[in-house]
């Protein structure tokens, strides 16, 4: 693994939501591994290239990772094997011992598309391809104690719900570029309108379930 790029993922440390510093190296540093190429990669680096696109937001280059990994890295009982035993071209090493990390990781590369938590704020979709029009995924959980369910159709988001285990704010990126999202809490009648542009944040009470719909 390139561990050089941990700072990006998983530490977080360096994120494309932090300084014009901080997003010119990630840029840099993605450049040079595309340039320097992939030929002693095994499996689970495959693996690990489709979260850390994930986070930086480069849905494209998730797919292809997870395509590769597992195209040239499983065999057909759905074991990972470390080698490209196929001889597809994706990696110098061709043996095949049989190791777990790497369908791990691959999990995770796909709940990293589909929902991020890190630094205190949840994304929803963050790095979900323009091609996947309908996507769903129910009880999935956020830092912060919160149980999130949501919905895409027609290539953008409908709705989510999400049930506030320990009472905890929340704050969730606003997941529409340009429609309001409506958020209210089960049971209560309150409700709040967020305007694209702005996160949404509000105060959540311990087993509260929180809908949030897009206008």
């Amino acid at each position: 693994l390139p561990t050089h790029l941990m700072p990006i993922f998983p530490l977080g440390d360096v994120n494309i939501e932090g300084s014009a510093k901080d997003r010119q190296l990630i840029h840099d540093s993605i450049a040079e591994l595309d340039y320097r190429g992939k030929g002693n990669w095994l499996g689970y680096s495959y693996a690990w290239l489709a979260c850390l696109a994930a986070r930086i937001r480069q849905p494209n280059r998730a797919v292809r990772a997870l395509h590769q990994f597992v195209d040239a890295f499983i065999s057909p009982n759905t074991f990972h094997l470390n080698g490209d035993y196929k001889h597809l071209g994706v990696s110098a090493t061709h043996y095949r011992p049989f190791t777990l990390e790497g369908g791990f990781g691959a999990a995770h590369a796909v709940n990293e598309m589909l929902l991020q938590s890190w630094g205190g704020r949840i994304r929803l979709f963050p790095a979900v391809p323009a091609d996947w029009r309908e996507v769903a995924f129910t009880e999935l959980r956020a830092e912060g104690a919160f149980m999130i369910s949501a919905w895409r159709g027609n290539g953008a988001f409908q709705r989510a719900e999400i049930i506030s285990e320990k009472g905890q704010p929340i704050c969730v990126e606003h997941p529409c570029p340009d429609r309001p999202v409506l958020v209210q809490e089960l049971g209560r009648a309150k409700r709040r309108r967020f305007l694209p542009g702005k996160d949404l944040r509000f105060p959540t009470r311990p087993g509260g379930k929180y809908v949030l719909v897009r206008l």
